[in-house]
């Protein structure tokens, strides 16, 4: 009789037995869902680049979306841990200990914080969706204060900002210094100080918004497929151009549904097929 608890041959080469096979899947899984995205990496792909079976990923991972909160949760319970542990130090020691303690988790999962930038999928598990929404408000009261002024709440975002930029755009340099070159320009930044707290003004640009004249460009509202006469997007041929639809109707809502779980299609490749934006499709995804 078959055991169906133990784990299912792999097809290839053990290392450190289950568990170093869950690690491998992982590991694979990081570098295909950034490189080609959540959707297009079906666990066919994922268990022919390991040189594994199907089975032996769901084994560890009963479904694709597993693996990301599988990837997920040592990044943001890194990120809940720092906060914590900066929450319970004076100013400005706060301070620093929690850009310190970010930046270090971000230093240590590059490849998810670039999968993040490129693909939502990453924060398909509503609980750790829920969890990482809840962390700006609490970072932000750190660096400024819960009470702080509009301006400084901003100039703490963009403060984080950097954090996570640098880390992107360099991701080639030696982790030791860039680690080294991010923070001494984190507490370059932090010397000048919010808005509200520099010994004089800094100098205001005129930012009246909307500014005379000025006349927004919307796109209509558009329940049905365009006529055959009306081009989207790229270079236009023949007919009138108009910005992108923002409603579908109800057989292309159809339509996006079956792409998306297919596991085919990404968002991008959806919003290409039926001619309207990526927000247009999340809004009737979720």
């Amino acid at each position: 009789m078959t055991d169906v608890t133990a784990e299912p041959e792999t097809g290839g080469p053990q290392e450190g037995g289950a568990e170093g096979t869950r690690e491998r899947i992982l590991a694979e899984a990081i570098e295909m869902f950034t490189r080609h995205g959540y959707h297009r990496t079906t666990l066919r792909l994922l268990a022919d680049r390991l040189g594994v079976t199907k089975a032996a990923i769901l084994y560890h991972f009963p479904a694709k979306d597993r693996i990301i909160q599988a990837l997920m949760e040592p990044f943001v319970a890194a990120i809940e841990d720092a906060i914590e542990r900066a929450a319970a130090l004076p100013f400005p020691a706060s301070r620093l200990a929690l850009l310190e303690g970010i930046l270090d988790t971000y230093l240590a999962h590059q490849r998810l914080l670039l999968m993040a930038r490129t693909d939502a999928s990453i924060f398909t598990h509503e609980e750790t969706y829920q969890r990482f929404m809840r962390m700006p408000a609490r970072v932000i009261a750190i660096i400024v204060g819960p009470a702080a002024p509009l301006e400084d709440k901003v100039w703490a975002v963009q403060l984080m900002g950097t954090l996570g930029d640098s880390v992107l755009f360099f991701a080639e340099a030696p982790t030791a210094d860039l680690r080294a070159a991010i923070f001494n320009g984190t507490l370059s930044l932090l010397a000048a100080g919010p808005p509200s707290r520099l010994p004089e003004p800094p100098p205001r640009m005129d930012m009246t918004w909307p500014r005379p004249g000025f006349q927004p460009v919307l796109a209509p509202e558009v329940a049905d497929p365009p006529p055959a006469n009306v081009v989207y997007g790229g270079s236009r041929r023949s007919g009138r151009r108009v910005g992108r639809p923002r409603v579908l109707s109800g057989e292309r809502i159809t339509r996006a549904k079956e792409m998306y779980a297919s596991g085919a299609h990404n968002v991008d490749d959806i919003a290409a097929e039926l001619g309207v934006s990526r927000a247009t499709v999340y809004r009737y995804l979720n």
